[in-house]
């Protein structure tokens, strides 16, 4: 079958997976006119609509859906071979990483990872983003960051995801704090005002979550700070 190229498989899978044009060629920094092209080239060389009209909103058809999986598995193995061929040239190269994390990772993470990246890339520069409130994959798949390292499933599809370690959360209390003087239990928990750490600003989360729903049980944040260690300096002796 003729008519296409890596470059127009590239267009397929971002149609496919933004559902619109519009969008998908703002996520490849193209005009919409420029991918409504694309689209076109595609629709003659599979001989199918690729995407169709459905109401207000466009769907793929019943063909692009079913070949999505395949298409992305060509694109990456296709990107894999041109990394492959950037991991030979890197010791000349200067590239700059982008990389964001909160602050407990990058204090534990940033200067092992540098020095691992130096061994092989001796000009690199490594650069930790502050956090945003868009969703994990918005900067991904804009390419403003390079790596997220954080605990998140709302990722799209063709975002590549690997599990590198295991977290769990703790409390911290200050010393003689009276909810130490019983067994801890959710309704123990709620008596007291809290401190919530969040980079993003936001009072409630996972904790809050299960909290309500399983236990019909409302914490008091009284403040939310950015990082763990203005949260400690906030505790009372």
């Amino acid at each position: 079958m003729k008519g296409y190229d890596l470059d127009l498989l590239r267009y397929l899978q971002v149609l496919i997976e933004e559902e619109s044009v519009s969008l998908a060629a703002r996520r490849l920094k193209i005009s919409e006119p420029a991918m409504s092209r694309q689209l076109a080239k595609l629709r003659k060389a599979f001989a199918d609509p690729i995407l169709v009209q459905s109401g207000r909103r466009m769907t793929p058809s019943a063909f692009a859906a079913g070949i999505l999986n395949r298409v992305q598995n060509v694109v990456v193995a296709a990107d894999s071979l041109i990394e492959t061929r950037a991991l030979v040239n890197l010791a000349n190269m200067a590239p700059t990483f982008t990389l964001r994390a909160n602050d407990l990772v990058i204090a534990a993470l940033a200067l092992p990872l540098l020095e691992a990246l130096k061994k092989d890339c001796p000009r690199c520069e490594v650069i930790w983003a502050p956090e945003l409130d868009a969703a994990a994959s918005v900067p991904l798949r804009d390419d403003s960051v390079d790596l997220y390292i954080g605990a998140t499933e709302m990722m799209k599809p063709e975002i590549r995801r690997q599990t590198i370690f295991r977290d769990y959360m703790r409390g911290l209390v200050r010393k003689g704090h009276p909810i130490l003087a019983e067994p801890i239990t959710p309704e123990s928990m709620v008596r007291y005002d809290y401190i919530s750490v969040s980079r993003r600003g936001r009072a409630q989360g996972p904790i809050d979550w299960k909290l309500r729903n399983q236990h019909g049980l409302t914490r008091r944040i009284a403040m939310v700070v950015p990082n763990y260690h203005a949260m400690i300096e906030s505790m009372k002796n």
